[in-house]
């Protein structure tokens, strides 16, 4: 008993070491500390440009959830598929957006663009605009190949649809039932409001008329003859 105690205590410690050398793998990337830090920040952005920060951000999650869970994650889920549906399309999108302005693009220019952009950012002081890196270049080049680009946004739109799906759970179907049953119950609403507003309009019309009628049968007949001018009064 005592053995494997400590053999498990053993396999909690070395993953909290796991998390802490991640988690400062991470930071120090993130806030681009010194030359290894520079060159994971460049790594990253030769991977996925210009949303380089993803990386160490997940590395800090993978960190935390090791440090807690005391094990690597194992399963893959729907969501997390829809999550990558909808990030892949986001970097294609912005890909996308980067050779927006290219005349005769072709997919072996969009690789090639790419990478030399991504070499000349090593010697700049400054980050320019990569696009999405070369996943982003890679992906749009078999896109646009495929689809050309007005079939790429197409696609695009497809995936993000199928992704909030997947993350979701969400469907539209239910969304456009709900949608109906909520325009049927205003509807309905609003025709009895309406059946209501005109049957007290018509209850007020008939009131009026009978206490019209009412008043001339009470009104004195002395007071009918004093407001007449006849012509004998005159003389």
């Amino acid at each position: 008993m005592v053995k494997n105690k400590s053999k498990f205590s053993a396999k909690d410690v070395m993953f909290e070491v796991y998390g802490i050398v991640l988690l400062t793998i991470s930071f120090i990337t993130l806030a681009r500390y010194g030359a290894i830090g520079r060159n994971l920040t460049y790594l990253s952005r030769f991977i996925i440009g210009t949303f380089d920060f993803l990386i160490p951000f997940f590395g800090i999650f993978l960190a935390i959830y090791i440090m807690l869970k005391k094990e690597w994650p194992k399963k893959w889920s729907y969501r997390m598929t829809g999550f990558t549906l909808i990030l892949l399309a986001i970097f294609v999108f912005n890909q996308q957006l980067t050779f927006q302005d290219t005349k005769n693009l072709t997919s072996y220019y969009i690789l090639e663009r790419t990478w030399e952009l991504l070499l000349k950012e090593m010697y700049l002081p400054l980050p320019t605009d990569v696009g999405s890196g070369m996943l982003g270049a890679i992906l749009y080049a078999v896109l646009y190949f495929m689809f050309d680009n007005i079939g790429t946004r197409i696609v695009l739109l497809a995936a993000i649809l199928s992704g909030f799906l997947l993350l979701t759970g969400f469907t539209y179907s239910s969304f456009f039932e709900k949608l109906k049953s909520s325009f049927l119950a205003k509807k309905d609403f609003l025709q009895r409001k309406f059946s209501s507003l005109s049957a007290s309009l018509g209850k007020e019309t008939v009131f009026t008329e009978e206490s019209q009628e009412t008043d001339m049968l009470e009104k004195p007949l002395i007071h009918y003859f004093t407001e007449k001018n006849f012509p004998f009064e005159n003389t």
